[in-house]
C-alpha cells in the first residue's frame, strides 16, 4: 500500500528538481516553480530587483503578451500569482485537473524567455513604489521590518525584500536581465506538483517542458553569515495611533536546522492563544494587555521569534516586559508542564491537519521547506519526527539558550506627541 505521505522525486538531467505529492480528495493540482533566490541575492544599488522581477514575469514573454497568462489562467478556470523573499522567489497555478498540464507551458516559457519591456518596467515601478507606500502604512508590519534591518546588520536580510525607493527607480531593463539569466536556470529550481495527479506522467511532462533549457552547473549559490554577538537593540517608531504596539524579539535557528516542531511548542506554549502563559497573566490575571500573541519570522539562514503585546496603557510596557522574561526564565528554569505540552501537541496537529486540506498550502509548504533543508519529506514527518525528541528538555534548553534577556531585542509603536503630528503629516 502506498503512503499517503509519499513524496516522489525526480531531478533532470538539467538539474531541474520535481516534486510530487498525490491528493486525490478533490480533482484540483497547485503547480509551483520555486527558484532557490531572492532578496539576500541582490547586488548593492539594485536592492528590490528580486520582487520586481516577479512582477515583471507576469508582463509576457516572446510568445505571451502582458495580459495573457492572466487571461489563460482565468479562462482555465484557475488562480495564479507569485510571492518573493529573502530567500526565495515562487510561481503558482492552481487549476482543476483537466486543465493543469497548461501550467508548465506556461512556466517553462518564463524561466528563460521573458521580455522586460522598458514600457511595462515603468508602469510596474510605479506599482511596486505604492505597494512600499502601503506596506509602510501597516504600522505592526513596518516594526517588524525595522526590527529585521537592524538585527541583521552584517546580513543582506538588513535590506527590505521590496527594495529601497531610491534604488528601484535607478534599475535600468539591463540589471532585470542579468538577474533574470543568472538565477532562473534549472537547476536553481525545483517543481512542486500537488494535488489529483499520476506522478509519472508529472516527470513525464516535466522533462518534455523543461528538459531542453540548459543548465548552468558553474552556478554557485552564495552562503551568507550573520555576525554573532551578545546585544540588546531596540526600535522605535512614533505613528498617530492609540493603540501602543510592543514586540520582543529573539534570534534563533532557522528553517534549515530543522527544528520547527520545537519552536512551534514553545511558541503556543508562551504566547500563542488564551491558553498560552503571557495571555493568562498579562491580559487576564495583570489586564495590563489587551491582546498577546507569538509568532516566527521563519527564514532559512536565521529566524526571530517575536512576542506581540499590546499594552493597556503605555505606562504598562515595562512591566510588560518584566513578566515576560520572568515568565521565560521560569520556562528555561523549571521546564513546561505536561498540560503546556498536550495542549501545544493539540493545536499543532490542528494547524497541521488544516494545511493538508489545501493543495495549494501544501505545495507551498513543501516547496519551502525543502529548498531550506533538502529533505522532500520534512514536511510529512513534522510531527512524527518531532514528537520523537525530549521535548521538555528541549523547551527548556532552547529558551535558555536563545530566549535570554541579554539576546532580547524590544520594538514599538508609540502614539506621535501633539509636537510631532505636524512632520508626520507632511
Amino acid at each position: 500500500m502506498k503512503n499517503e505521505n509519499t513524496v516522489y522525486k525526480k531531478i533532470l538531467d538539467n538539474g531541474l528538481t520535481v516534486l510530487v505529492h498525490q491528493d486525490h480528495v478533490v480533482p484540483k493540482v497547485s503547480t509551483q516553480l520555486w527558484y532557490y533566490t531572492g532578496s539576500k541575492d541582490e547586488k548593492t544599488g539594485e536592492k528590490g530587483i528580486a520582487h520586481l522581477i516577479e512582477h515583471m514575469i507576469f508582463k509576457g514573454t516572446e510568445k505571451l503578451s502582458e495580459s495573457d497568462i492572466n487571461e489563460i489562467t482565468h479562462k482555465l478556470s484557475g488562480y495564479c500569482n507569485a510571492f518573493t523573499s529573502y530567500d526565495y522567489t515562487g510561481y503558482l497555478f492552481d487549476l482543476p485537473e483537466h486543465n493543469w498540464r497548461y501550467a508548465l507551458d506556461i512556466m517553462s516559457d518564463c524561466m528563460r524567455n521573458c521580455s522586460f519591456k522598458e514600457e511595462h518596467l515603468n508602469s510596474e515601478l510605479k506599482a511596486v513604489i505604492q505597494e512600499l507606500k502601503m506596506y509602510k502604512d501597516k504600522y505592526t508590519s513596518d516594526l517588524v521590518e525595522k526590527m529585521i534591518e537592524v538585527l541583521f546588520v552584517g546580513h543582506p536580510y538588513t535590506n527590505p525584500i521590496i527594495g529601497y525607493k531610491h534604488d528601484l527607480w535607478s534599475l535600468k531593463r539591463q540589471a532585470l536581465v542579468d538577474f533574470y539569466k543568472q538565477h532562473y536556470i534549472p537547476n536553481n529550481a525545483t517543481l512542486v506538483v500537488v494535488g489529483d495527479v499520476d506522478p509519472a506522467e508529472v516527470f513525464e511532462l516535466a522533462e518534455q517542458k523543461f528538459g531542453s533549457i540548459p543548465a548552468d552547473f558553474n552556478y554557485v549559490r552564495q552562503e551568507f553569515n550573520l555576525p554573532k554577538d551578545i546585544t540588546s537593540k531596540s526600535v522605535t517608531i512614533y505613528r498617530d495611533v492609540a493603540q501602543p504596539v510592543m514586540l520582543l524579539a529573539y534570534l534563533i535557528p532557522g528553517v534549515k536546522a530543522k527544528q520547527d516542531y520545537l519552536v512551534d511548542t514553545i511558541s503556543w506554549i508562551v504566547g500563542s492563544g488564551r491558553g498560552s502563559r503571557l495571555y493568562k497573566k498579562l491580559v487576564d490575571e495583570l489586564q495590563i494587555a489587551v491582546e498577546v500573541e507569538s509568532f516566527v519570522d521563519d527564514l532559512f539562514d536565521s529566524s526571530i521569534f517575536f512576542i506581540a503585546a499590546y499594552p493597556a496603557s503605555i505606562q504598562d510596557i515595562e512591566q510588560i516586559k518584566q513578566v515576560v522574561q520572568q515568565e521565560l526564565a521560569d520556562l528555561a528554569a523549571n521546564g513546561p508542564t505536561q498540560i503546556e505540552l498536550q495542549r501545544a501537541a493539540r493545536k499543532i496537529k490542528v494547524d497541521y491537519l488544516a494545511l493538508l486540506e489545501s493543495n495549494h498550502n501544501q505545495a507551498y509548504a513543501l516547496g519551502k521547506s525543502y529548498l531550506a533543508t533538502g529533505d522532500e519529506n520534512y514536511l510529512f514527518n513534522y510531527i512524527k519526527d518531532g514528537q520523537k525528541q525530549d521535548l521538555a528538555k528541549n523547551v527548556q534548553a532552547f529558551v535558555a539558550k536563545y530566549m535570554r534577556p541579554s539576546v532580547t531585542h524590544s520594538g514599538f509603536v508609540l502614539p506621535t506627541t501633539l509636537a510631532d503630528k505636524s512632520e508626520w503629516l507632511e
